[in-house]
């Protein structure tokens, strides 16, 4: 898992019977980086809210489209391959993934080597 369940300050219990930690706070991570030939982009939704998780290049063009959805609160994990939405390998470099959703937006910087 991403976190762990004693991290009180990450987590909140979950209203209903199941006993579920869901995340107080938005957090995001991306691993391994630099990446060849995927990396992990994870992150937590404290709120159902509206996300879209694009690539973005140093000329802050999208090269992909990852996530753009309403999502429940929770965990969620996608990968990145280094291709663009055309499914062409893109170049060796410095990309940003950037998550936005309704209550703001988090850039991490992804080194992309080959």
């Amino acid at each position: 898992p991403l976190y762990s369940s004693a991290a009180s300050d990450v987590y909140k219990r979950q209203n209903d019977n199941e006993g579920k930690l869901l995340p107080e706070r938005f957090t995001v991570l991306a691993y391994p980086n630099p990446f060849n030939p995927t990396v992990n982009i994870d992150y937590s939704l404290p709120n159902q809210e509206l996300v879209n998780l694009s690539i973005i290049n140093l000329l802050g063009q999208n090269v992909k489209t990852l996530v753009n959805d309403l999502q429940a609160p929770g965990n969620y994990s996608f990968k990145w391959d280094g291709k663009d939405l055309n499914g062409v390998n893109l170049q060796s470099g410095i990309y940003f993934a950037v998550v936005s959703r309704e209550s703001g937006y988090d850039i991490v910087k992804i080194t992309y080597l080959k």
